[in-house]
């Protein structure tokens, strides 16, 4: 058995794998796929007897985590074959990911799971719920004066322009979109059986969003993306554009506003890889300093107990020992006791750090609890990206 990275020249050999694992993508997406998406991402393999029965691909984005822009991984194309499952392949591979991802200084992964329990053993937790609105439960009765058009690759760059002055001011963790992300989501969109739409009025780009065919009679609207203002005109102005063909029409990370029936659908998972680097962008409205006593089963280290100091700009941490203590010994010496997958969940915004008390999901006392909740934790994420 061979376990290795890819030289760019062999990643087309995965393409195989992919085709038998992923079999419901179509063939035109697989070709946007290994045209445009492997070219630029680094792709962990086991080979057997020269041939790949194992994979996993981490494609390269760009996040704004409250401000702060890293260098991130999407964790997609997890797979494999089917005789050689439940060997414990795939957690080799993703084992070593996770723990060369974090000696390089990555903060975060993130992947979209086709089962979470396949990621929960890995620390994963969830990090984000997409906001889902049935067309039917938007008012499109009144006429707007929008003009629509379908997007093209020379309109990449004013496409990403608009998106990151919008988003940026609504959200507080997203993936950057420079015009190499719009020149591929334009072709990502028509390999799916749609387009990237621009909405204009008065002649000035105001709305931006990707129309996709699920089937015959389902469009999914992805990521409507206009002023707060014009909003809920926007979203009537789009199902108005598909209500004559009568498709059944499904909005996916949309504002949730006051519509009747929204589904806040989890759909990201997320993991903290470099504890340091993760850190540093949390901040408390107080200074405090705290013992902190965290339980990372891969990356050790990341395992241990830690003094955690907290200013009002930025937090940095450094270890006390080499092993979580027993937990008798927690409630008495340490202030907080925490897995890296509910530390994950709570500093991504995700679930609050009363929830963890009451779920017992953390140790503390009460005392200490008040002052967690003074941490300014990382917050408003909005990540929709497929691949």
């Amino acid at each position: 058995m061979i376990i290795q990275y890819l030289k760019p020249d062999e990643k087309n050999r995965t393409k195989i794998l992919w085709e038998e694992v992923f079999n419901t993508d179509t063939k035109q997406f697989v070709e946007y796929y290994y045209k445009n998406k492997v070219r630029d991402n680094e792709i962990l393999v086991m080979e057997k007897n020269n041939t790949i029965i194992s994979m996993l691909q981490l494609n390269p984005y760009t996040l704004s985590l409250n401000d702060r822009i890293l260098d991130v991984f999407y964790l997609v194309g997890v797979a494999t074959q089917k005789e050689e499952r439940k060997k414990g392949y795939m957690r080799l591979l993703l084992e070593k990911t996770l723990r060369d991802l974090s000696e390089k200084g990555h903060a975060l992964i993130y992947l979209m799971p086709a089962d979470e329990k396949i990621y929960t053993p890995f620390d994963f937790n969830f990090i984000y719920n997409q906001v889902r609105i049935d067309g039917v439960d938007i008012d499109y009765s009144s006429e707007s004066n929008f003009f629509m058009k379908k997007a093209t690759l020379e309109d990449a760059n004013s496409l990403s322009n608009f998106a990151n002055k919008i988003i940026s001011i609504k959200y507080g963790v997203y993936m950057c979109r420079d015009e190499r992300y719009y020149l591929n989501l334009i072709e990502e969109a028509v390999a799916s059986n749609g387009n990237v739409y621009m909405c204009f009025k008065d002649n000035e780009l105001v709305g931006i969003f990707t129309l996709e065919m699920e089937d015959e009679n389902t469009v999914y609207i992805i990521e409507p993306i206009c002023q707060m203002e014009i909003y809920k005109t926007f979203l009537s102005s789009i199902i108005l554009m598909n209500k004559s063909k009568n498709y059944n029409i499904k909005i996916l990370g949309a504002d949730p506003l006051d519509f009747r029936n929204v589904e806040l659908k989890p759909i990201i998972m997320g993991r903290i890889l470099n504890l340091e680097v993760f850190l540093d962008g949390i901040c408390s409205k107080d200074p405090l300093e705290l013992c902190i006593s965290i339980t990372d089963k891969i990356i050790r280290e990341n395992d241990g107990t830690f003094v955690w100091s907290i200013n009002r700009n930025c937090s940095t941490i450094s270890r006390l020992g080499k092993n979580v203590l027993q937990a008798a010994e927690i409630i008495n010496t340490v202030d907080l006791a925490i897995s890296i997958r509910d530390l994950t969940a709570w500093l991504m915004g995700y679930i609050s750090v009363d929830e963890l008390y009451i779920s017992k999901k953390i140790a503390c006392s009460k005392d200490i609890l008040d002052i967690l909740k003074n941490i300014i934790t990382y917050n408003k994420v909005f990540i929709n990206e497929i691949v």
